[in-house]
């Protein structure tokens, strides 16, 4: 019996510390101290924690759909949380691609309802008008939804505000106490139900911005697809490069070796690369030669003809260049006014 308590114990330990390390991920992306891609790698990570701990919340069986908030035990309030984080992942992972934003858009939402719904039949109070519609059956009346004016909106969002700030500054507060006496679990669990009340306001928040991106995103979608379905985009024949190309990176572009390492000083973040370089890595290893590199003279496929076309107009601009360089040089040494000056004083 002792070993069994001692694995549930570990087990217990086991979700708490994977539950924390994906919780850091989604404060660093609240606080937005990283920049999105700093953060891709770790929100993938996370979206696997969180999903797994989901799998195990499930199994231990530590929510039941009869309960109240009172009957929840302090160590599994934060897990209330998972739906939410899973979300904020979704809702935060960047792609220039609009089928797969549309993609990410709906599943954060699923899971942002999904937390709303959750924590409203645990007995949270909170402005459930968006879940109205996500609730009613397909063959049932939509119910009429409230127009707000401009002015109603942003009172909302100010209003919203005003509630995320008292609550980030409720939990700072509780924070600190739980340094003081970390074994008050009143302390604890006010602490649990303040970040959990929080992240009801902000899911609110964030559902309104899906509301107004899903639009863009399945225009953008839509455009998409009649570009491609077109004669003339769908008989264009796809360049096999174009078919295997690695995303291209952010990077500055320099013309030479020794401007690359002066800009990439000071740019840790972003990569710098000749144009040479960034050839290689748009078209594949079959690099366009550099300026300096490049000697004049026409091509193998060029007959004669042509090559001796291009060696004498390349032989009239080079005489042109020297006769413009002559004259400069003549204006230099003879100045305007210094020719013939007899009889003027």
């Amino acid at each position: 019996m002792a070993r069994s308590d001692e694995s549930g114990d570990d087990a217990a330990h086991s979700l708490e510390k994977d539950f924390k390390k994906a919780e850091q991920v989604v404060n660093d992306i609240e606080s937005g101290q990283f920049s999105s891609s700093d953060l891709q790698g770790r929100i993938t990570d996370a979206v696997v924690v969180l999903e797994n701990i989901t799998r195990a919340v499930s199994e231990l069986s530590l929510f039941s759909t009869n309960e109240q908030v009172e009957d929840i035990p302090t160590s599994s309030l934060p897990y209330l949380l998972i739906p939410c984080y899973l979300g904020v992942a979704q809702h935060n992972t960047s792609t220039a691609d609009p089928v797969q934003r549309r993609e990410q858009l709906r599943l954060a939402k699923i899971y942002y309802t999904d937390f709303l719904r959750r924590l409203r039949n645990y007995g949270f109070e909170f402005d459930g008008s968006l879940l109205e519609n996500e609730d009613s059956l397909p063959d049932t009346p939509q119910p009429s939804v409230k127009r707000f004016t401009g002015e109603e909106v942003r009172e909302q969002k100010i209003a919203r505000f005003r509630r995320q700030k008292e609550l980030k500054q409720t939990m700072e507060e509780l924070r600190r106490q739980q340094q003081l006496n970390n074994s008050d679990e009143s302390t604890l669990r006010e602490l649990h139900l303040t970040v959990i009340k929080y992240w009801i306001e902000k899911v609110l928040e964030e559902l309104n911005s899906i509301e107004d991106e899903l639009p863009l995103v399945e225009m953008m979608s839509k455009r998409q697809q009649e570009m491609r379905n077109s004669p003339e985009v769908a008989n264009r024949p796809r360049p096999e490069a174009a078919l295997n190309r690695v995303p291209l990176k952010p990077f500055i572009i320099t013309r030479s070796e020794q401007q690359k390492a002066v800009f990439g000083l000071g740019y840790p973040s972003i990569p710098t690369m000749t144009v040479d370089e960034w050839y290689n890595q748009r078209f594949g290893g079959n690099a366009a030669p550099s300026q300096a590199s490049q000697k004049p003279g026409c091509s193998e496929g060029h007959a004669g003809d042509s090559c001796e076309g291009e060696h004498e107009r390349e032989e009239d601009e080079d005489e042109k260049r020297a006769r413009l360089m002559r004259w400069d040089e003549y204006k230099d040494d003879h100045r305007r006014g210094w020719g013939n000056t007899h009889n003027k004083g």
